[in-house]
Formats: C-alpha cells, structure tokens, sequence
C-alpha cells in the first residue's frame, strides 16, 4: 500500500513538473514572439524613413540646376522647392508635411492649390527643413537626416 501511494506521488510529481515545462516553454514563446514583432516594427519605421530621404535625394539630384532647388513656405508649411522650366513655362515641385505625410505637388507657376492637394508619398511623424551654412540643406524625417548640397551652393557633397 506504501508502494501505491509513492507511486502516486511520483506521477503527481512528474505532471507537476511537466506542466511547468511547458508552461516556461509558453512564456518564452510569448515573450520572443513580441520582442520579434517589436523589431520588425522598429526595421520597417527606419527603412521607412530612409526610403522617404531617398526619394527627396532623387528628386533633388534629378532637377538640380543652379538655384533651383530651395527651402520656402507653402501655405504656412516649410516645403523643399525645385523649381524647372520646360518650354517657357516654370513649374514647381513641392515636398512638404501635411496631416501626417510627406507629400509632393507639381504644379505650373501661379496655379491655385491647397496642401490637401499633394501626392502622398509616405507616412511620417515629422519632418524638418534646415539652411545650413554654404548654402548645405538639412532634411530630416522622423529622426534620421540628409545632408544636401544643392548646385549653385558653396558646399562639401
């Protein structure tokens, strides 16, 4: 009788242990679970925010001309401008931040339009406009920055 009850007791003892196992077993899961989805989030944001910087980079480097590309105010908002001419007529490429996004507009001089009217490109918290010294322009998105040289500018890129 001795012999049952202490047979009974080891398989207790062996469930108990057991369901501590896989009981450590579902928090480790858990735990590295949120720690990988944590990570990813923080990836995506960061190449996000250097996607953002590369298109303005492109932009820039691709309608580049000599004091054409400058920082102003559109509508009240700081906007990277460059400006273009084809066929007489000056356009402008605007890339500012609005109601959560970067946006860019291209537009005919003197055309009426509004900060809604932007091409959103990508989400982002923040983004700053900065005139540095030698004419350098500083455009950060959320918190990595670009540093620009634009032609006509005494710079160092």
């Amino acid at each position: 009788m001795n012999f049952g009850r202490k047979r009974k007791t080891d398989v207790i003892f062996v469930l108990f242990i057991f369901c501590m196992f896989i009981f450590s077993v579902l928090i480790v899961l858990s735990l590295s679970g949120t720690g990988y989805k944590n990570i990813i989030n923080l990836t995506q944001k960061k190449a996000d925010e250097q996607i953002a910087l590369s298109f303005i980079w492109t932009k820039v480097k691709n309608g580049d001309e000599i004091n054409k590309v400058y920082l102003t105010d559109f509508h009240d908002f700081p906007a990277l401008c460059i400006e273009s001419e084809f066929d007489g007529i000056t356009f402008f490429t605007m890339i500012y931040h609005y109601d959560g996004w970067i946006r860019e507009m291209f537009f005919e001089k003197g055309y009426p339009l509004s900060l809604g009217d932007g091409f959103p490109i990508m989400k982002a918290e923040t983004y700053r406009l900065e005139q540095l010294e030698q004419g350098l322009l500083r455009i950060s998105v959320n918190n990595e920055s670009l540093l620009i040289s634009p032609r006509g500018k005494k710079g160092i890129l």
